[in-house]
């Protein structure tokens, strides 16, 4: 049993060994390769010591016998020599496979060490003890260099050594123990050497390819993990260079963020419209520094509270009220916006701000978080508006009172011309002249409340010239003092600036004294009453068109009983009056304001009710040439005259009066009721030397039309217009000729003749 097991140990060709042999390929291979590497010098000694001993045995037995023994050796070597250079040369077609390799190692190892073994059977009969020895010897040298060349692989080192020991132990022994005793002995005590230093060198060759290999894997291993440690340290260097540029990019995007919201805030800061926002829960959450300026806050005061709070409730109605709360709620509660909704906020000290909001909601993810409002204050506006829409009612009320002013001095031109008529009549009948008199007397008061109302609808005459404001205001200190008493002190404040002015330097001077004498009234127990003059570009200008134009803004404060804001609204309407019937009639004012807008200037006021008025008088600025309005003439009384004159106008009774007038003066009248009449009238009597006409007539063509069709005509024709009102546009468009004078209505009808007797012979010279 134990000789069958070392059998397979020495021998292994059964699936289980092979399988067993090459589990392990990574050392079989280096054992293959080394013994493979080594073969080539190990065949080159066998054939050099087969070689010699060849030689020694011919030499010594003088026979030729071992010569076969060598040629067996030779063949062997040869053939094996052979496979390791085809393997040399083509590695992947002979022995081209680890297992091939191993069995052609151990399958030669096998076939040499049987050579060796079989040199005791080439030996010739006559061979001595000196031939056994030097086979013996050679044999010994020969397992010693298997032992030191193939001892790498026990298998491989004992299937060489098998057949030599046991072929030459039983030829020695056959041919008698006796006899090679010594050299049997020898050679197993050799063996027994052999073996043990065989196993050990091939255990220490085994142990340093095993060392070696574990070196080759540990250094493949080490080159492996070298290499990972290298990519894991590329891979730790790109990962902490995407770090880095992370970093950059997060502190490059931080940056750009704390701009962006630098650039926000800036730009909410800047911005002048009132800026907050509101939660979800209707609390104020930030606020711009327009709306605290606007409402008189600070941040802490308001960021928190109710939005809801500066919406103004007190002394507003309450469906305004839930009007303008539910803009907020609505926004930042249904996401629903509000655009331009006028409202009045409340600020601090109970300050009242108008504006305008708006309201936007804010969305987050498709879900309302809230909502930001804008507002911006529209005091200035609605200040604006309301001067415009007092603006249009006053102008409103200038053109009715021009039209009836019109109808009116026709009614007074016909009444004045038929008492002056009734006056030559009455010749010395005292009670009759008396009666006359009264009458005229009060048709001229009726002319004066006429022009009075003329100058409220801006269109009484006016002597425009430039004036310096200080020196006009000086002209009328002493008189004022005068007027305003003791009990009230007189303040002048002059510009330190030249104040040139183009205005009517009587109107003007009539305006401050009326200005005066009501605040005189205002101030029964006496106060403070202060005149400033100055350089001003107001905001009323602009709503006009007139931005940025300069005038001269005249101060006129006083201390008084002040007036609340629904009298405010009404004293510039004509016989509005807060006096009693027999102190005043209601036009002071209201002729101030159209003295003013007529020159192109304004007038506004403020005042509070025991707290005094300041009315504010805006002259243009002195940039104009002199204005100076022509002068009638006088002449004598009771003259006669001669000449043609045609009477155009289209009142029945004023046309009658003109028409006595003119005829109890000496002349021959033609009359026309229209400007087309009297087109045609021209045409048919061209004996006419003057025409007189009304300006303001029916049927499309004006007086001032007609004229100009007649100066085509006749350029040289003396015209006399008439009228009890017209508007600038049309006076304006009379032609600038010597030969045509303009008079107003009611005309007196003792100078009327001499007019145009003067006016027929200006153009006559």
């Amino acid at each position: 049993m134990k000789a069958s097991r070392n059998l397979r140990y020495l021998f292994p060709f059964d699936a289980k060994s092979e399988g067993a042999l090459f589990s392990s390929s990574a050392v079989t291979r280096i054992q293959v390769h080394s013994t493979l590497r080594k073969l080539p010098l190990i065949l080159l000694a066998d054939m050099l010591v087969g070689t010699y001993l060849f030689i020694a045995l011919v030499a010594i037995t003088g026979s030729w016998l071992p010569a076969y023994w060598y040629g067996l050796l030779s063949t062997s070597c040869f053939v094996r020599a052979l496979f390791v250079y085809g393997h040399n040369r083509h590695p992947n077609r002979v022995l081209s496979h680890l297992r091939s390799r191993w069995y052609f190692i151990f399958v030669g190892a096998t076939v040499g060490g049987f050579v060796w073994s079989c040199i005791w059977f080439f030996l010739p009969p006559q061979a001595g003890s000196v031939e056994y020895g030097l086979v013996v010897l050679w044999q010994c040298g020969v397992l010693a260099g298997a032992a030191a060349s193939l001892s790498i692989i026990k298998r491989v080192f004992f299937a060489f050594i098998a057949s030599p020991i046991v072929i030459t132990l039983a030829f020695l022994i056959s041919e008698g123990i006796s006899a090679h005793s010594v050299l049997a002995g020898a050679f197993v005590a050799y063996v027994l050497f052999i073996i043990p230093l065989a196993l050990h060198i091939g255990h220490e060759l085994n142990r340093g390819f095993s060392l070696e290999h574990a070196y080759t894997n540990l250094e493949k291993d080490l080159k492996l993990d070298r290499r990972r440690l290298k990519n894991r340290e590329s891979e730790l260097v790109q990962r902490r260079l995407r770090e880095q540029d992370l970093i950059q990019d997060k502190v490059h995007a931080d940056k750009k963020l704390q701009a962006a919201a630098e650039e926000r805030l800036l730009l909410l800061e800047s911005i002048e419209e009132g800026i907050f926002g509101i939660n979800s829960i209707g609390k104020i959450t930030f606020i711009n520094t327009s709306a605290l300026d606007l409402l008189g806050y600070n941040e802490d005061d308001i960021v928190g509270e109710r939005a809801i709070k500066l919406i103004r409730r007190r002394g507003v109605n309450a469906d305004l009220f839930i009007e303008w709360s539910n803009a907020f709620t609505a926004c930042y509660q249904k996401g629903t916006s509000s655009n331009g909704i006028q409202s009045e906020f409340i600020g601090r000290n109970e300050k009242i701000l108008p504006v305008r909001f708006s309201c936007w909601p804010i969305n987050k993810e498709g879900r309302i978080i809230g909502a930001v409002v804008s507002f911006s204050d529209i005091t200035k506006q609605k200040e604006m508006e309301e001067l415009l829409i007092q603006s249009q009612k006053m102008e409103a009320i200038g053109r009715i009172t021009g039209g009836v002013s019109h109808d009116f001095n026709n009614l007074l031109t016909v009444i004045m011309g038929n008492l002056q008529f009734l006056r030559k009549l009455a010749g010395t009948d005292a009670r009759m002249l008396d009666l006359i008199s009264k009458i005229m007397n009060a048709a001229r008061s009726g002319a004066d409340l006429i022009n009075r109302l003329l100058g409220f609808s801006k269109e009484q005459k006016l002597t425009l010239e430039t004036h310096d404001v200080n020196t006009l205001l000086l002209d009328v200190k002493s008189f004022l003092t005068r007027i305003l008493g003791e009990n009230i002190q007189f303040q002048l404040n002059l510009s330190d600036e030249d104040c040139f002015a183009v205005t009517d330097k009587t109107q003007l001077q009539n305006a401050i004294l009326n200005l005066c004498v009501n605040a005189r009234d205002a101030m029964p127990d006496g106060g403070t009453l202060t005149i400033s003059a100055s350089k001003a570009v107001p905001d009323w200008a602009a709503v006009e068109g007139n931005g940025g134009a300069e005038y001269i803004e005249l101060t006129v404060e006083d201390s008084g009983t002040g007036m609340s804001s629904e009298v405010q609204a009404q004293i510039f309407e004509p016989f509005f009056t807060t006096k009693r019937t027999d102190q005043g009639t209601g036009l002071g004012l209201s002729t101030v304001y159209g003295f003013l807008r007529q020159s192109g200037g304004n007038i506004t006021v403020s005042s509070e009710l025991e707290k005094g008025t300041v009315f504010k008088l805006y002259v243009p600025s002195a940039t104009t040439e002199e204005i100076v309005t022509k002068q009638i003439p006088s002449f004598e009384q009771d003259a006669k005259y001669q000449g043609t004159i045609l009477v155009v106008e289209d009142d029945d009774n004023v046309r009658s009066v003109a028409a006595h007038m003119l005829v109890d003066a000496g002349f021959e009248v033609v009359t026309a009721k229209d400007g087309h009449s009297g087109l045609q009238q021209f045409k048919n009597h061209p004996e006419i030397d003057l025409v007189f006409s009304d300006i303001i007539m029916p049927g499309g063509m004006t007086g001032i039309e007609m004229a100009k069709r007649i100066l085509k005509k006749k350029p040289n024709a003396p015209i006399l217009l008439a009228t009890g009102y017209t508007e600038q546009i049309l006076k304006d468009s009379i032609p600038k000729s010597g030969n045509i004078i303009c008079v107003p209505k009611p005309y007196d009808t003792n100078e009327l003749p001499k007019v145009a007797h003067s006016l027929i012979d200006k153009v006559a010279s």
